[in-house]
């Protein structure tokens, strides 16, 4: 699975068009699109977005969400293992 790739089609799924190296608080339209791609994300991967991240100037560009849903799926993954 390439992250990246499936990350992108989710953003797009919920009206987000991804350019690259862009802000996503240039491309999320409302505050009801980013909940929905907080949804997606979070349902596609078993994962919880932490608070800190529920505001969309906190995470920047798609290249950083990558980072931190990548970190929280491998945090999951630990868990898991416990």
């Amino acid at each position: 699975m390439n992250l990246k790739k499936e990350i992108i089609r989710i953003c797009e799924n919920v009206g987000a068009v991804i350019e690259e190296n862009e802000d996503l608080s240039d491309i999320i339209e409302d505050s009801l699109m980013y909940v929905s791609l907080i949804v997606e994300l979070e349902d596609e991967f078993g994962i919880e977005i932490p608070t800190e991240y529920l505001n969309i100037d906190s995470i920047g560009t798609i290249d950083s969400l990558v980072l931190i849903v990548n970190r929280l799926i491998d945090i999951n993954k630990d868990i898991q293992c416990l």
